[in-house]
């Protein structure tokens, strides 16, 4: 079975020619890139709220989720039409990660929330021992950030109002 990690992953754009989505290497991508945590039986468990033009922005959108996870606020929500969830954590107005997908029930996007905050700590270790991110406090097991709801803008479906 594989660790929890983060990968870089271009967006998947079809070829406005052929319609077919081709898979390359992020560092190797001429589109939008974004990030996911996959855990340790590979199923995603969260993913950058946007895409970033490359792989290096979107490098830096994972050093911010570092830098400010912990002390962030973070909570499930209804999406706009009111039919079903998603978790999203937020700091000083920035969404710096969201759901994978729309969950049918606030219980299903709590614990989808909670195993997102359980897995990260390992994965930002792994993420910044093979990137040379030393200057980076990486979220401690337990570290306080904070579950609340109120503080959080209703979800419209693939991004944060």
């Amino acid at each position: 079975m594989a660790t929890p990690r983060f990968q870089l992953v271009p967006a998947r754009v079809p070829d406005p020619d052929s319609g077919v989505t081709e898979w390359v290497r992020a560092s190797e991508a001429t589109g939008p890139v974004l990030w996911r945590l996959l855990g340790a039986n590979n199923r995603e468990l969260g993913r950058s709220p946007e895409t970033y033009p490359d792989a290096a922005s979107c490098e830096q959108a994972l050093l911010r989720l570092a830098a400010a996870l912990e002390g962030s606020v973070a909570g499930v929500v209804p999406v706009a039409d009111g039919f079903g969830w998603r978790w999203q954590i937020v700091s000083e107005g920035e969404v710096l990660a969201a759901s994978v997908r729309v969950l049918a029930h606030e219980r299903d996007a709590r614990h989808a929330l909670h195993q997102f905050l359980a897995t990260v700590p390992d994965a930002l270790g792994r993420w910044r021992a093979s990137h040379g991110w030393e200057a980076v406090t990486t979220l401690r097991p337990g570290a306080d950030v904070a579950l609340d709801e109120s503080a959080l803008p209703v979800v419209h479906y693939g991004g944060a109002s």
